[in-house]
């Protein structure tokens, strides 16, 4: 149901967020916009819609425009044609061949298209039925499409910062239905931009609720000379963000641009064993790419090992590879530790037991600190036990009672900044491939990282690069089918995908979810 007030806050926050800098404009002012909505078979009311695009936006003329009228040219001349919620099947075969025909060639010469649930649908590639192809988008797990109505969490990337114009944290986002999305494969349609993930999920009937966590809720592509942007949910009708529809029709009608807001800090991710120096200074590259003036300091924290003196051989390290300062953080309950770690640009854990060092950033309230300083672009990374606590799950110790049985990894809390994905270490050299695969089919929304003594992996935003001397693996299993437990728990599985990386290699783009 439509809700009887919307309300209109051009480049406000609501109240409690804070509010980013807006997507950049294109020119001084807003060049007229021709706005259609499909009106026809499986589409619900158009005219709200077109209400609001004229309300909200300055210059702005639209109307309703049925399938046949489409089919006839009637997108000659049109900016921006929107496709709403309904049923994607149903729009699909009112549009006939003609109207298909007359949509694609529309978006290819140029022109914007905006597709809310079904419409989001209907943007998406073969082999979905009833897809246009105007985004190299799958569908994910179609048959359990019916998973339910009603209201999900979503976080916004930075290129969904930029274009909304806010850097708050997770969004309440009325989901009815919509699709699960994936990359397609398709070498001819450029990638996608995520602009926001699902981060809770609904699941009626016997439907996963986690297959929808981590993937796209709000993806935006280019088709030929134009732009295309799918909504798996209903911004327009969630509280407090309904004016996300507005960007959408200026970036698709060429108002606006994507540009990111200020990202998080990029993880540094190594396995352990002796780092090269390379680790050493793309940290702090990293971090000096954000400063003005340049000049980096480190902070090291030594909390997972039990050796006094752990963590000083890395000093030399950090002063070599261009830090200004590197300092061993050993007690953090001293004062003045807090104002060394909000001052840093690299905070880096050594090696040793996860759990102790968990437990002693829990203890002395440092959690919080690590994670805010993350978000605010300070380059985080550790070695060994200092890799495993990247994840927001974390596994320690050996499977029991043994490997490759349902529950035999024990999952623990991690800092949190890597949520998509689980991680170990001394991969290789351990034999911990069976260790991984173990908690990846336990937990298999998340992506597993093997990552080899004298590597590192480097994730920015939705990048994953390999670096150092070793190798990486990724297991994925996030749309492999999954046996029930056999006798004794066993574990079954079909369709993970597996991924070897060496050193200057990248992730495919399906891999990674930050």
């Amino acid at each position: 149901m439509l809700p009887k007030t919307v309300l209109f806050m051009m480049l406000v926050a609501p109240a409690g967020q804070q509010g980013g800098a807006p997507a950049e404009v294109v020119g001084a002012a807003a060049a007229p916009l021709s706005l259609v909505v499909y009106d026809g078979p499986g589409a619900g009311a158009p005219l709200p819609i077109v209400a609001w695009a004229q309300e909200g936006l300055e210059h702005v003329s639209g109307r309703a425009m049925a399938p046949g009228e489409m089919a006839a040219g009637g997108l000659n001349g049109v900016d921006v044609v929107v496709f709403p919620g309904g049923m994607a099947s149903a729009q699909y075969d009112a549009l006939g061949e003609d109207g298909r025909r007359a949509v694609v060639e529309f978006v290819a010469a140029g022109g914007g298209y905006v597709g809310l649930c079904a419409g989001a649908y209907l943007a998406a590639a073969p082999p979905y039925e009833w897809g246009l192809g105007l985004l190299d988008a799958s569908i994910v797990d179609h048959d359990h499409w019916a998973r339910g109505i009603g209201e999900v969490e979503i976080e916004l990337s930075p290129l969904g910062q930029g274009l909304f114009g806010w850097s708050g944290g997770r969004l309440a986002y009325r989901y009815e239905n919509g699709p699960v999305f994936a990359p397609g494969g398709d070498g001819e349609i450029p990638d996608y931009e995520e602009l926001a993930w699902f981060r809770t999920g609904l699941g009626e009937g016997d439907a996963d609720p986690l297959v929808m966590v981590d993937t796209p809720a709000m993806v935006a592509g280019r088709f030929g000379a134009g732009r295309v942007l799918a909504s798996s949910g209903h911004a327009e009708w969630s509280e407090g963000i309904e004016d996300f529809f507005l960007r959408y029709v200026e970036w698709v009608g060429g108002r606006v641009e994507l540009a990111a807001a200020a990202s998080s800090g990029a993880l540094v991710v190594a396995g352990g064993g002796s780092l090269r120096d390379e680790v050493y200074g793309r940290s702090v590259g990293l971090a000096r790419g954000r400063l003005p003036e340049g000049a980096v300091d480190v902070v090291v924290l030594p909390q997972a090992s039990r050796r006094a003196e752990a963590g000083a051989e890395a000093v030399p390290r950090w002063l070599a590879a261009g830090a200004r300062s590197a300092r061993v953080l050993r007690d953090l309950s001293l004062e003045g530790v807090r104002d060394w770690i909000e001052g840093a640009e690299v905070i880096w854990f050594t090696g040793g037991s996860q759990l102790r060092l968990m437990s002693a950033l829990e203890e002395a309230n440092c959690l919080g600190l690590v994670r805010v300083r993350q978000r605010a672009g300070c380059v985080v990374g550790g070695t060994s036990a200092g890799a495993a606590v990247m994840s927001a799950t974390m596994i320690s110790g050996a499977p029991e009672p043994a490997a490759l049985r349902f529950g035999a990894m024990e999952a623990h809390v991690g800092l949190g900044l890597w949520p998509g994905a689980i991680v170990d270490q001394h991969f290789s050299e351990r034999g911990r491939f069976e260790r991984l695969l173990t908690a990846v089919l336990d937990q298999p929304r998340l992506l597993g990282v093997g990552i080899s003594e004298g590597t590192a992996v480097i994730v920015l935003e939705n990048r994953l690069e390999v670096i150092g001397a070793g190798q990486v693996m990724l297991i994925d299993a996030r749309e492999a089918k999954l046996g029930a437990p056999g006798a004794q728990g066993l574990q079954a599985a079909r369709g993970v995908r597996l991924e070897l990386l060496k050193a200057g290699e990248s992730a495919p783009r399906w891999a990674v979810k930050r």
